[in-house]
Parts: structure tokens; sequence; C-alpha cells
């Protein structure tokens, strides 16, 4: 299992914002798509915990992605500790079919911050999926602009701009430099799952779940 610190800066955009940059910035990589598969307890217990555990297939690959947010919502860059592994198809199907058995491919120093932070003998869930489309752009001062739409569940639709590895300087840099260009931007610490999580809640109040 692979273990990574993330810090990046995530911006919501509208549309035509999202449009405009992909304009202005050389294509760094082709677009991607992805498909982020998440898991939860029946009660959001982790989700509560600032911890998304999800599978994500891309480019004929499944991985499985403990992520642990360590910032503040406050906080202009987003920082969290991921526990990323590799699984077969096979494994990804057992998984579907039986969510508990994810479990087994997180190593002890992810079972542990699990066991410190919920009840690991809770039944997990699969509550869903997302698609994501993602391109990398070559953006100012050598930093590499990271532009995902996100497709939800009820074809909600997400324009999201992700810059990782960047410092609060740079941040602020970059912002200046959007504004100036009139981009608008609402600085976002509630990754891709909170924001699934708020939509599936909001499905489930309206049947009365």
């Amino acid at each position: 299992m692979k273990v990574e610190l993330e810090q990046e800066l995530k911006l919501l955009l509208e549309a035509k914002d999202f449009i405009m940059l992909k304009k202005m910035f050389k294509l760094h990589q082709e677009s991607i798509e992805q498909i982020n598969y998440y898991f939860d307890t029946f009660d959001y217990e982790l989700g509560s915990k600032h911890i998304t555990l999800r599978i994500r297939f891309e480019k004929n690959q499944y991985c499985i992605c403990l992520k642990h947010k360590t910032s503040k919502d406050r906080d202009l860059i987003s920082k969290s500790k991921e526990y990323n592994t590799i699984i077969t198809e096979q494994t990804f199907l057992t998984i579907k079919d039986n969510p508990q058995y994810i479990l087994n491919h997180i190593n002890n120093e992810g079972l542990k911050l699990l066991s410190s932070l919920f009840d690991r003998s809770k039944q997990l869930l699969m509550l869903g999926s997302i698609k994501n489309y993602r391109e990398l752009r070559e953006g100012p001062s050598g930093l590499v602009l990271t532009l995902d739409h996100s497709i939800f569940f009820n074809a909600v639709n997400s324009y999201e701009l992700e810059i990782e590895n960047i410092n609060p300087e740079e941040a602020n840099q970059l912002l200046m430099m959007l504004s100036k260009i009139g981009i608008k931007y609402v600085s976002n610490q509630k990754g891709k799952y909170k924001r699934f999580l708020a939509l599936l809640k909001d499905k489930n109040s309206l049947k009365g779940v």
C-alpha cells in the first residue's frame, strides 16, 4: 500500500469559467475518465470523521484509496493523508458483493487510523458512484492545473480546479490571476465525497428515509 501526503488548492467553478480555462491553457495530459465508488456506514460515520473510502477505476485499473483530511474548512490549502492499494477486477467485484472485504486490503497503518476514528465492527456499504472527467493543463509559473468535470448520480454537474503540491504564496498569486482575468471561483474544502454525501442525504430526505 502506498502512503501519500496530499496538499492542494481546490476551487469550484461555473461551467463557462471552466471552459474558459480549458481554452486558455495548453493541454498537459489528455482527458481521463474516472469512476469513484464510495463506501461508508449506514449513518455515514466515515464522512463525519473526514474520511473518504473509495475505489477508483481509471485506465483499466482499480485502486482503493483511504483518505483522511487533516486541514480545517477555513484553510485555503486542503491537506490529507492517503493510503492507496491497487487491486484486481475480481477483488473489486468481491468487494461490491461484500463491502466489508475492503478492509482486508488496507494496511496496518491505515487500519490503525480507522480504528482510532470509528467502530470497525460497523457494517460498510457501497453507497454509489460518480463519474469524473479529468484534464491536466499547463498553468502559470510551472503549475499543473487539474480540471475536473464530475457527474453525480442525479445528473448534477460539478466543475473544479485543483492544483496539487502548491504553497500558500503560489495559491494567492494564482487566485489574484484568476480574478484579474474574470474567472469566478469558490474556495472549496468539501471534496467530491462530501458533495456526493450532501446530494445523497437530500435525495433520501425527499424519500423520507
